[in-house]
């Protein structure tokens, strides 16, 4: 029973965080406000508090959303994203090492400690591998939470801001808003209940972002041969509030007081990131291999689930995005900390 009021309490903070940003005329401001609210809320009061299930429930939203977008032709499509994938990849390796270097030799953090800080992967994921590795866990955790906080609250009014002038909003965007007029109000339920059930096989699984991943590719399939997948907007908003909150629930006081001590290396990572995003969105667009907004999106250093939400909203291809983040949460947790041990046996 307490834990029901803690989470009832937590979710009134993010509610009434949304409800601000939304009058405040933010971007994605389910997610921002929510994430705002709890984490103050939590900062005063330290009893914030989302279970892991609620984690599944809103990759599972995630995942559907995502699938919902996709194609046939999208999947046809899929060997046109091995480039930006690739590209991306390669551009985060080289941002780890190079970042993960100066971080060690200027701030003064373990170079094992500072590696796995600047790695793009998953707050939990990285976290656990850290402690496994015998890095400086609590450091790792938190520049990791410091930095998904911030690419929530910054990047998309960074990228709104960024390509207003070169883009407007993709018919695709339009078209979904359209379909959604006609979604009754049986179907969202059905939907989200099959969302969640995929969302915890994927859980099950063991890989990170299972359960958006097996999510996106069972609505996916469901949407293309039956007409019972559908999802009208207000749906997407639970999703962010939900996200928004989880993220908002680990920002503790622990993690306030600490952050003056991690200011400069926080600093130089995020401005990094924003720096690895800047140019690959450039790259990807010039050759037009992605349009400007998806590759500034596919290149946000947050969640899978936290960026196809969000993007959802502002005109980008969340079937590219979607696939992008995936693959790249992948590659962060599985590859990248095997690459870091290898290299770390030749210093």
């Amino acid at each position: 029973m307490l834990n029901f009021v803690k989470i009832a309490f937590t979710l009134l903070a993010g509610i009434i965080g949304y409800l601000l940003a939304k009058k405040l005329k933010a971007p994605a401001p389910a997610m921002v406000g929510s994430l705002l609210g709890v984490g103050i809320y939590n900062i005063v009061f330290d009893v914030a508090y989302m279970p892991a299930t609620l984690k599944t429930f809103t990759q599972g939203i995630a995942g559907m959303f995502i699938g919902l977008r996709l194609s046939r032709d999208d999947l046809k499509d899929i060997k046109r994203l091995a480039l930006p994938i690739i590209v991306l990849c390669l551009f985060f390796t080289l941002n780890t090492f190079i970042i993960g270097t100066f971080i060690a030799k200027v701030c003064g953090l373990d170079l094992l400690t500072a590696l796995l800080s600047c790695v793009a992967g998953g707050v939990t994921d990285i976290s656990l591998i850290s402690m496994d590795m015998g890095a400086k866990t609590s450091i790792v955790a938190l520049m990791h939470t410091v930095r998904l906080a911030s690419t929530l609250l910054i990047f998309p009014s960074w990228i709104t801001f960024f390509t207003k002038a070169k883009e407007k909003e993709s018919p695709k965007a339009k078209d979904e808003k359209k379909r959604n007029e006609d979604n009754y109000f049986i179907k969202n339920v059905f939907s989200v209940a099959i969302a969640f059930l995929f969302g915890y096989l994927g859980s099950l699984i063991g890989i990170p972002a299972g359960s958006l991943t097996v999510a996106m590719f069972g609505i996916m399939i469901l949407h293309w041969f039956t007409p019972l997948i559908k999802c009208d907007r207000f749906v997407k908003t639970i999703g962010q509030l939900f996200a928004g909150s989880i993220v908002g629930a680990t920002i503790t006081r622990a993690t306030l007081m600490a952050i003056p001590t991690l200011l400069v290396p926080m600093l130089i990572l995020i401005a990094s990131f924003f720096f690895v995003d800047m140019v690959y969105a450039e790259i990807m667009s010039k050759n037009k291999i992605l349009d400007l907004r998806t590759a500034m999106f596919a290149a946000c250093p947050a969640g899978a689930s936290d960026m196809a939400l969000i993007a959802s909203d502002l005109g980008a291809d969340l079937a590219k995005i979607g696939l992008i983040q995936v693959l790249r949460l992948i590659y962060s947790a599985s590859i990248m900390p095997q690459i870091i041990a290898i290299f770390m046996t030749f210093v």
